[in-house]
């Protein structure tokens, strides 16, 4: 029973110094622009950290530092996957991973010319070509995104609240009952 004790403590304790070390990046993607924000676990900005980009294959595309706020920007090297790693020093490291499909490629319907107006009416009313159209709606998307995104970079950057700590507590309870079940069954076996 001490030695499953032991164990276990000794686990937790161990894992604690991991927690420390947290580093929390998020990247999206804002018209033809990457977004990076690195912070610490207490939401304390990342400053002055290396900022690489990856491709899928390993190889670095863009390279730089974080501000003092914490954040970096660049232009989409590539439309494969991307992978973003800060790296404040001291095993301070963080990854973001950016899938192909989040950023785009190229659009069907801005490849695709407009259909011809129908009417006189229609001909006379003024019109968008397919870029403009995209642009203007990217816009908007974005200006009702923003505080979406924000509340994403906040959810992500909260510390465990009471919920988790019961959660780690069950595992904890579990893993004794578990060593202490196996101990009684070794013990009545024995003749």
């Amino acid at each position: 029973m001490t030695r499953i004790v032991v164990f276990v403590v000794t686990l937790v304790v161990g894992a604690t110094p991991g927690w420390a070390h947290r580093l929390n990046v998020f990247a999206y993607l804002e018209g033809e622009r990457v977004f990076v924000e690195a912070r610490f676990k207490g939401g304390t900005p990342a400053q002055d950290s290396d900022v690489r980009v990856e491709d899928g294959a390993g190889a670095t595309l863009v390279s730089g530092r974080t501000d003092r706020e914490g954040k970096f920007d660049f232009a989409v090297p590539a439309r494969g996957e991307l992978v973003v790693i800060v790296d404040a020093g001291e095993g301070h490291r963080g990854q973001w991973k950016l899938s192909a499909a989040e950023l785009g490629g190229t659009s069907s319907s801005a490849a695709s010319p407009p259909p011809p107006p129908s009417s006189p009416t229609a001909a006379a009313a003024p019109t968008l070509d397919a870029t403009q159209l995209e642009a203007a709606l990217e816009r908007v998307l974005e200006r009702k995104l923003a505080p979406m995104r924000q509340m994403l970079i906040e959810q992500q950057m909260r510390e465990p609240g009471w919920r988790e700590a019961l959660g780690g507590l069950g595992w904890v309870v579990a893993a004794v009952a578990a060593g202490m079940a196996l101990l009684a069954r070794r013990k009545y076996r024995r003749p």
